[in-house]
């Protein structure tokens, strides 16, 4: 532990932070990190786009599929037929 206590106090390592911790960060909130994205019957926080480009920034456009959404077209596309 004095080793590693050592190195934090150099600067040479950070401490490993546990996931309330990470969005708690101000640095989350300051990059707009967590983003709310609209599902069909509330909304949901998810992870944003982590590279902030200037002229070309990156977007959720669509929400992740619900569960079972696309089996249908999936089956239809390999041959399986509804019985």
């Amino acid at each position: 532990m004095k080793f590693i206590k050592q190195r934090m106090i150099a600067g040479c390592v950070s401490p490993v932070h546990t996931f309330n911790e990470v969005i708690a960060s101000p640095q989350v909130s300051a990059r707009q990190m967590l983003q709310n994205i609209p599902q069909q019957t509330n909304s949901v926080q998810h992870p944003g786009i982590p590279i902030k480009l200037s002229e070309t920034p990156g977007t959720i456009r669509s929400q992740a599929p619900e569960h079972g959404e696309h089996t249908k077209q999936i089956l239809c596309q390999f041959g399986v037929k509804k019985k």
